[in-house]
């Protein structure tokens, strides 16, 4: 099919943008499921990602620096979409494979809305809802209920009937709120 040209396009991409000598393919697709350019996610060494960070930054090649944020850089919208998309369409195993380790890599850092935002996307409803449990004290505490009841919700009936503890959650969240037939 088509995957070999693509490939060689969204090489091409990178190499008209100059984005590091020692960059790999692969990186920068990783960098764009994960979204942020970081030396530990990008795939570079310290010193080359000082380096290749530098000169993204200067060049500002595809991405925006947070703002306050000590210069942690990330891809811009438009381009994170096309390195998702790109490789979810010409490498969807692995696009598969690398969101769940972003997704395992945000739950590490408690980025927990991150973390979900991927497992949701893959359907990966099982492992969303284990995270969902882990996490739904602090943020049922915290006031955080519209997120938690997002979330709740979307996952299928099947995933929730074995959850009773998401059940008893989202019934707290439907309690405080005043609707307590729903509750």
């Amino acid at each position: 099919g088509g995957g070999a040209a693509g490939a060689v396009g969204v090489v091409g991409v990178f190499a008209a943008v100059g984005v590091g000598a020692g960059a790999q393919f692969g990186g920068e697709l990783r960098g764009g499921v994960v979204g942020e350019v970081e030396g530990v996610v990008f795939g570079a060494g310290a010193d080359d990602a000082a380096e290749l960070f530098g000169e993204m930054r200067q060049r500002t090649l595809f991405c925006v620096e947070y703002p306050g944020a000590n210069g942690l850089l990330r891809y811009n919208d438009l381009f994170l979409d096309f390195l998702r998309s790109s490789l979810r369409g010409l490498y969807p195993e692995r696009y598969h494979t690398l969101m769940l380790q972003a997704a395992s890599y945000y739950a590490g850092r408690q980025e927990w809305e991150r973390a979900l935002e991927r497992y949701f996307s893959l359907g990966e409803m099982r492992l969303a809802a284990d995270l969902l449990e882990k996490i739904a004290p602090s943020y049922f505490d915290s006031g955080r209920w519209d997120s938690m009841s997002g979330w709740i919700d979307a996952l299928p009936g099947e995933v929730l009937a074995g959850r009773s503890f998401l059940l008893v959650q989202r019934a707290k969240i439907y309690a405080e709120r005043g609707q307590h037939a729903r509750a």
